[in-house]
């Protein structure tokens, strides 16, 4: 499994490279990990393969970061090593002045040098995966966002243009009863739909869900859409499946219960939908264009007609999916399309539906991401010797 997984890395590898100028490999772990050199397919054997230069990153804020770098050093495979071209020392905190006595000694002793000091910086940028994810409460909120933390959440990046409006606290949660208070409720994307909506009906999210249904807005996106209905299916086992908390052992013709908010079922069969194009809004989005994604497994139909479409795509396909369904009466929303939310006039819309308060978005999503990123290019520009870093 692992050579072929190689095979195919070094083939999208090739495909990017006859595109850029530039490819950025982000590693995975450490690649100091002994009893996974063997197989280990996403650190130095895959920059051996691209030929790249490699900078190593400690993460001082957990402690020890000289003694992290030099072993670091030490146990990556002798025939790796003269990838290995600086060394950066990041989220440090306090006079950097502190450090430089440690920095000449660790040029003595390792023969790579370390080409800047990163200091804590906090960023409005997507969160790298979701073991990071960081609600954002705002004491003077007028609008209280709380998104469930699915144990296969995936996708989380859809919810950040909610973040960065002031008057709008984003909170995660892990509990039923965090549910109560809030004016939106979302389910995310899930990388495992049956696992994830078993988990709803476990702990008591499904029961709750369904006692706030007409009181307060739910929103479902992909995964979260097809927890929506009544049931999801998976006749052909495409999805592992097993008891939450337990063992994932795989059985044929696996059901799971949905939420019964939406007269649908969703069946888990056919190739997987990964799509980015244009959408027009119609109905309750009327007027509003944007471009967004889709990307999931299974195929959804309604048992009677939806109370409200309110998307189509450009050129849309027949016999394609319901993409977007809103039942004002019950206060439903879901939706197959990710990214919709950085559209300024999609929120907009959104939010009108929940409260009569004004919300000010000055800018779209995409243009706070372009200047958070200038704002870090010249960032690292100020602490990293840049030019030896681009020159190795």
């Amino acid at each position: 499994m692992a050579e072929e997984n190689f095979r195919i890395a070094k083939q999208a590898f090739d495909s990017l490279k006859t595109e850029a100028d530039w490819i950025v490999m982000e590693g995975a772990g450490s690649p100091a990990e002994i009893n996974l050199q063997a197989t280990d397919i996403v650190n130095m054997r895959m920059a051996e393969y691209a030929m790249a230069k490699v900078i190593l990153v400690g993460d001082i804020d957990r402690g020890g970061v000289f003694a992290w770098l030099k072993g670091t050093y030490d146990l990556i495979q002798a025939q790796h090593r003269s990838l290995l071209q600086g060394m950066l020392i990041n989220k440090f905190r306090g006079d950097v002045s502190l450090l430089e006595s440690g920095i000449e000694q660790f040029n003595e002793i390792v023969p790579v040098p370390v080409l800047g000091v990163i200091p804590w910086r906090e960023m409005l940028l997507e969160d790298e995966d979701s073991q990071n994810l960081q609600s954002k409460i705002d004491p003077e909120a007028k609008l209280d966002v709380a998104i469930i933390r699915l144990p296969h959440i995936s996708n989380f990046t859809d919810f950040d243009p909610l973040k960065q409006i002031s008057g709008i606290s984003v909170r995660f949660v892990t509990s039923v009863p965090d549910l109560e208070s809030a004016d939106l409720i979302i389910l995310p994307g899930s990388k495992n739909t049956l696992l994830d909506l078993r988990f709803l009906n476990v702990k008591g999210f499904a029961e709750k869900l369904n006692q706030l249904s007409g009181r307060t807005w739910i929103l479902g996106i992909c995964g979260g859409f097809q927890m929506l209905g009544d049931a999801v299916e998976d006749p052909y086992n495409m999805e592992s499946s097993g008891d939450y908390g337990e063992t994932q052992t795989s059985r044929v013709g696996d059901h799971e219960s949905g939420l019964g908010l939406l007269p649908m079922t969703t069946v888990m069969e056919g190739d997987k939908k990964l799509v980015r194009r244009k959408y027009k809004g119609k109905n309750w989005l009327n007027g509003v264009d944007w471009t967004g994604y889709e990307i999931h497994l299974g195929r959804t139909e309604f048992h009677e007609n939806p109370q409200e479409l309110f998307v189509e795509a450009e050129a849309q396909a027949t016999n394609e999916s319901v993409l977007g369904v809103i039942d004002n009466q019950q206060k439903v929303i879901g939706t197959y399309i990710h990214g919709w939310l950085e559209s300024p006039e999609v929120t907009k819309k959104l939010l009108a539906l929940l409260t009569a308060e004004t919300f000010e978005i000055r800018f779209s999503f995409q243009q706070n991401k372009e200047h958070e990123m200038d704002a870090l290019a010249e960032f690292l520009e100020k602490h990293c010797e840049v030019e030896k870093i681009l020159k190795t």
